[in-house]
């Protein structure tokens, strides 16, 4: 089944806009990433062989003549201690980046609201002239 139609005023179609454009909001994120090398990395694997009767090959190596299955684990846990505070520098950098994007996103807002008035207004002009159009059959 079709939607029903969505009837938007102009504020409210710009405010969506602004809130669904992905311009606005991703600059904040990177000193994010960077600020994550001071946290704990944990890394876990785990891998199993099973071995066929009589066989010298298992997980695609040639190995001793007597293969078991077997299972094997391991769990790596880090911690940065220093790097001599170049994860320091990168997370400002890349804060001085996300505050010249933050001047450029007015530029980028000021885009967005123009355009979706344009294309509001340009509904409207349409649904002017279809009305116009009807009213003179």
């Amino acid at each position: 089944m079709a939607q029903p139609p969505l009837h938007l005023t102009l504020a409210e179609a710009q405010r969506l806009a602004i809130q669904n454009n992905p311009q606005l909001t991703a600059a904040g994120q990177v000193p994010a990433e960077y600020h994550a090398a001071y946290e704990p990395n944990l890394f876990g694997s785990l891998t199993g062989v099973g071995a066929d009767n009589g066989s010298r090959l298992a997980a695609g190596g040639l190995n001793n003549p007597v293969v078991y299955n077997r299972l094997g684990s391991g769990l790596t846990v880090s911690q940065l201690v220093t790097d001599f505070g170049r994860t320091g520098n990168l997370v400002a950098m890349a804060k001085l980046r996300a505050q010249a994007q933050n001047e450029a996103t007015e530029t980028t807002r000021a885009q967005i609201l123009l355009a979706v008035s344009r294309a509001y207004f340009a509904v409207l002009r349409a649904h002017a002239v279809l009305q116009v159009a009807n009213q003179t059959v």
